[in-house]
């Protein structure tokens, strides 16, 4: 092969990645992380701590059928032979009836007397009472927020059990082994809010498109939240108005905070075309088949951009819409948190063994550490009210983040009861 010696670059190669792991933890880890099974995990684990992987596949016999089955994978401390294994055999109907259920009772505000028997009691006699569970999920499970599920007593799960939701059962590894912590990290924040969608400022659309709505309470929380920063002492970067630009954020170089209040999208179905939503403007056009592309946030000028290009089309997105795919490409390798203030951030396409492809997806593998949420369309104050007991809570009282997030949201219950208001947050990640 024109005089190249194979072996000589294998002792080179292998000499470079001795030296790398050396001279770089992270490197060190992540070479780490691939060798590293369900044992592994488990002797990282603490007494009443477990690991839970969700995973979802077809019934196979002789073939896939189109029966959906999902099985828990749960450890512990004490476990010895091999995780144990809950099967939910119902998977299509969990898929469908029972997530559809949950939803409208989220959304028009119901009693939901069902959910917490179809998604959480099978797997509840598993673990020990209060908890700390370390929870992957894959389908469905993707989709609702376990915490805002209530039993026959009336009590919420985030009364009794101690949830942190991770994209995978490694990211245990890697929160225990974490390099950087946060105390080490420096004190930096970027916050956007109250985007001007059309140059006009108007609410009146110049096609026949839905308009995207104004949110004026975003600014107001970027303001609280930039003054809870400064008064810690917090270095921090506020973008509202004509300033709250797409090329901003993208400028941004690993903040250990960025956050952004704006509205989010995603189209669920290429095929489905609902009328009067905002979200609706994204053009369904067949070439838009991946779900990267198809779930973003709305920034100055977007709807500007919709309504000149009937929606987005293919890949022709113009400097006003972020999208998941866009948002991969930012520096966010020592951010601790991304906070996506905004409907529907959450949502994505499920891929069984994937989770969720969307901006959770895309701003982790940008770097950041933990994502904070929104699986439902949320009001503008309510949101606002969450965010701000949350960074209260976390940078005033000096909370570790994800007790400060449980306790905002169980102080939101107090005046705010239905889960709408503070069951559609969810925190993703480690750190």
């Amino acid at each position: 092969m024109a005089g190249i010696d194979i072996r000589k670059l294998e002792s080179e190669a292998e000499a470079l990645e001795i030296e790398l792991g050396k001279s770089s933890e992270e490197f060190k880890m992540a070479n780490e992380e691939k060798k590293i099974n369900w044992k592994s995990i488990r002797d990282m684990l603490e007494k009443d701590e477990y690991a839970t992987e969700i995973i979802r596949f077809r019934y196979y016999d002789k073939g896939f059928s189109d029966s959906i089955i999902y099985a828990a994978l749960i450890i512990n401390a004490k476990s010895r032979s091999n995780p144990q294994i809950v099967v939910l055999e119902k998977g299509k109907i969990l898929e469908t009836r029972f997530i559809n259920y949950y939803r409208n009772c989220v959304k028009f505000l119901l009693n939901d007397t069902l959910s917490f028997k179809n998604f959480w009691q099978p797997l509840k006699p598993y673990y020990s009472q209060g908890a700390k569970i370390y929870f992957s999920p894959d389908g469905v499970f993707n989709e609702l927020n376990l915490e805002s599920l209530r039993d026959v007593n009336g009590k919420y799960v985030i009364e009794d059990e101690n949830i942190d939701i991770i994209s995978n059962s490694k990211d245990i590894y890697s929160a225990k082994n974490l390099v950087a912590k946060s105390s080490e990290l420096r004190n930096t924040a970027f916050l956007l809010g109250d985007p001007i969608f059309y140059s006009n400022d108007s609410t009146t659309a110049s096609s026949e498109l839905t308009n995207i709505a104004k949110l004026p309470g975003t600014k107001k929380e970027v303001l609280e939240i930039n003054n809870i920063l400064k008064t810690s002492r917090w270095e921090t970067k506020s973008y509202t108005g004509a300033d709250a630009k797409e090329d901003v954020i993208k400028s941004v170089k690993s903040p250990r905070i960025l956050h952004v209040a704006t509205h989010g999208f995603f189209l669920e179905n290429l095929d489905d075309n609902e009328g009067g939503s905002s979200f609706s403007m994204i053009n369904q056009n067949k070439a838009v088949d991946n779900p990267l592309m198809r779930s973003g946030l709305y920034l100055n000028n977007a709807g500007d951009i919709l309504n000149e290009s009937k929606g987005i089309a293919s890949n022709q997105i113009g400097e006003g819409v972020l999208t998941a795919y866009e948002a991969m490409n930012l520096n966010l390798n020592a951010t601790d948190l991304v906070v996506l203030s905004a409907c529907e951030t959450g949502r994505g396409e499920v891929q069984v063994g994937e989770g969720v492809y969307g901006l959770q997806r895309a701003f982790q593998i940008a770097g950041a550490k933990a994502v904070i949420m929104s699986l439902f369309k949320v009001s503008d104050a309510a949101t606002q009210e969450l965010m701000n007991i949350f960074y209260r809570n976390w940078i005033s009282k000096g909370m570790d983040k994800r007790k400060a997030f449980i306790e905002a949201k169980k102080e939101m219950m107090k005046t705010r009861p239905q889960p709408l208001y503070w069951g559609s947050f969810v925190m993703v990640g480690v750190g």
